[in-house]
């Protein structure tokens, strides 16, 4: 929040201070979070129309506050009974009428509808009865937001880093805000000493992930903060032996890192 971003900014050096300013900067206002707000209530209201009986909820980085100002919204549609493929496909012709542009992604692990909004340009993606994972991980990013303030700030420059190279897209084989969350929090876990200035965090993370860590073998679990091996979690991969895995709080046989197979980018 704003007083932990205050608190954080008297001390630490100048590269410190600057990313403090850039997270205080690109955090949403509060007229960027009406706006996000409309959205998600057009939307809401638009899938209801046609499944009556359906709950319709946000998570992600727009219920945390982690998303820079062309982030999208994640939203998940609960209790609708056709088959997927079919839902996809009627949902998108449901919201041409008031997108820009739809997009079905129907053979990703989690099939979703992308929609950019006709009035304000800001991307929407709609799945479809996930089994409340996606809240799961909104509750588990809170309580690491809660216990590292300086998360928020590390998470929100590495996304801007991320944006600006396009790695930033799981469906492209970049890295996804949960997972980088996890990334991150895995990191601060064995700095527990040391967790004051950013800058020198944030130099610190990049030598950690581009120097010491091995991506061949290891695996990343925030469950305890140790290192596990791909091969006792059996998630060995020949074709990509250099693939991200990066093991879910809520779900330990979950690899949340597994789209990212341009992580040495």
């Amino acid at each position: 929040n704003t007083t932990t971003l205050k608190i954080l900014q008297q001390g630490g050096t100048e590269f410190h201070k600057e990313i403090i300013e850039f997270t205080k900067t690109v955090s949403p206002r509060s007229h960027e979070v009406k706006i996000r707000q409309d959205i998600v209530n057009r939307l809401t209201n638009l899938i209801q129309s046609i499944w009556h009986d359906a709950q319709v909820n946000v998570f992600g980085s727009f219920v945390t506050d982690l998303y820079l100002p062309n982030g999208d919204i994640d939203m998940v549609v609960q209790g609708c009974n056709q088959p997927i493929n079919i839902a996809l496909v009627n949902l998108e012709r449901l919201c041409k009428s008031i997108a820009r542009q739809t997009l079905v992604i129907s053979k990703a692990r989690v099939p979703i509808v992308k929609i950019q909004d006709f009035q304000s340009g800001i991307w929407v993606d709609i799945s479809f009865n996930t089994g409340g994972s996606g809240e799961g991980s909104t509750t588990i990013v809170r309580q690491y937001l809660s216990q590292y303030e300086v998360l928020k700030p590390m998470v929100m420059i590495l996304k801007a880093y991320l944006d600006q190279r396009e790695l930033n897209e799981p469906a492209n084989g970049g890295l996804g805000s949960y997972a980088l969350v996890l990334m991150i929090t895995f990191f601060l876990q064995s700095r527990r000493d040391s967790l004051g200035d950013v800058g020198i965090l944030l130099m610190d993370f990049f030598y950690f992930y581009g120097k010491q860590f091995d991506f061949k073998n290891s695996v990343i679990s925030c469950t305890n903060g140790k290192i596990k091996t791909k091969k006792e979690k059996s998630w060995l991969d020949n074709k990509r032996p250099y693939n991200l895995c990066v093991e879910d709080p809520q779900n330990i046989e979950n690899n949340v890192g597994r789209s990212c197979f341009r992580i040495l980018e």
